[in-house]
């Protein structure tokens, strides 16, 4: 738009997110989006591939991975469908090696710079959050929310309410009670929505890792495709890099005209 946007509805809430989203993705050219959608985007970037579709015709290609009924009410329950998405979208995700799921309200850094062959051989599953994980794309795996253990697969899919099958208590406490090789390095900066300062949440960490992970005086910033902290130490500033920014319930007011043109921000 050329003018600011209105930001008191989620779909403009929704369009800024997207800008500074895409404009991190031209960055990581071996990551591809895939984006099943019924808004209109004229976006020309390889890496992102876009399906347009409706809510009701994603329900129906979900609702015939299994025998049950479903119940896929509203949008936001796709949340708990997260985990199946290796097995539901299997046609469109049969060529990588790896499949996973992001949120957009994001700003990507160096994602790849992160990880190494190691990470990639030795672990079925990369990152325990919501808000981004990683599967390792076979067949065993991705039917493994099927298994016993932690949350029942079937009792998730067929209540109306949110079970959070995607984050920490959901999906990974399933792997971690099968005992499968989780890759769990806290390498985002997933900020506190209940401040107005940007602060790292610190859930589900011991107190000696709660230590430096955040300053009383400290700036995140993307330049050149990597997401940084400036913060103040000992009277020094130091940097941290870190492989996105998470904004977690956030209003974004911020909209950056000529984005495309913008190397840091």
């Amino acid at each position: 738009p050329d003018e600011l946007p209105d930001c008191s509805t989620p779909r403009q809430y929704l369009i800024n997110y997207m800008d500074i989203f895409i404009k991190s993705l031209e960055f990581n050219k071996m990551i591809d989006v895939i984006l099943f959608t019924d808004q209109d985007f004229n976006v020309d970037l390889p890496n992102l591939i876009i399906y347009k579709t409706s809510f009701e015709e994603i329900k129906r290609r979900i609702q015939t991975k299994f025998e049950f009924e479903i119940c896929l009410n509203k949008p936001y329950k796709l949340c708990d469908y997260k985990v199946a998405y290796g097995y539901i979208f299997d046609e469109e995700l049969k060529k990588y090696e790896f499949w996973g799921y992001c949120d957009l309200d994001e700003v990507l850094g160096d994602i790849m710079n992160f990880f190494n062959d190691d990470i990639f051989e030795k672990y079925e599953k990369i990152y325990q959050h919501g808000h981004l994980s990683l599967y390792k794309n076979t067949p065993e795996n991705n039917t493994r929310f099927m298994l016993q253990g932690g949350m029942n697969y079937k009792k998730v899919f067929t209540t109306d309410v949110i079970c959070v099958f995607d984050e920490v208590i959901g999906i990974q406490n399933k792997y971690d009670l099968l005992g499968i090789n989780t890759y769990k390095s806290r390498d985002c900066a997933d900020i506190l929505p209940w401040h107005d300062k940007f602060l790292r949440a610190e859930s589900y960490l011991s107190k000696e890792e709660k230590i430096n992970f955040n300053y009383k005086y400290q700036v995140f910033f993307w330049e050149n495709g990597k997401v940084y902290r400036a913060a103040l130490k000992n009277n020094k500033i130091i940097y941290d890099e870190f492989n996105y920014l998470h904004f977690q319930k956030r209003n974004l007011t911020k909209h950056f005209e000529n984005i495309d043109k913008l190397n840091s921000f």
